[in-house]
This record gives C-alpha cells, structure tokens and sequence, in this order.
C-alpha cells in the first residue's frame, strides 16, 4: 500500500536464520549455531536487546562489548542482573 505515493510497510517480518561461519583472527568472536539463540546485551541507556551479532572487542573499560558498543551480559543476568 501507499500513502500519498510512498510504500508503506504493511507487515513487520524477522529472520532469525543463521548467517554463515567464517573464521576471523578474533579470539573474542563468538558464532551461534542454533536458531532460536541470542546474546544478550544492554544499551547505552541500560535498556536490555537481544543479538545474534557474535563480533565482539573489550572496551576500555574491560568489558566485552559488539561492535555497538553494547556490553554483552553473562547468561546468570536474570537472576543476578
């Protein structure tokens, strides 16, 4: 559909498909290899996302953090955030 002759987005869709591997000189990067599995990182603003993006550095800090700049969370952050 248009509005006034610009395409609107009529549906919202996501692909959580799996891209493919290859090797970097990173020993921080991480790959997943199944579907429905995320890292979890926290914004800027603390608010909580899901990723799939598996390029990862240290911050200055000593944080792991993507490419963003977002720390990457430990898998015990639900019961320990």
């Amino acid at each position: 559909t248009t509005i006034d002759g610009v395409p609107q987005v009529s549906q919202g869709y996501t692909d959580f498909s799996l891209g493919s591997l290859k090797t970097t000189n990173n020993p921080l990067d991480l790959a997943i290899t199944r579907e429905d599995a995320f890292y979890l990182v926290q914004t800027k603003d603390g608010e909580i996302r899901l990723s799939k993006d598996g390029n990862f550095q240290l911050n200055e800090e000593g944080y792991l953090v993507n490419k963003q700049g977002y720390r990457i969370l430990s898998s015990d952050y639900f019961n320990n955030p």
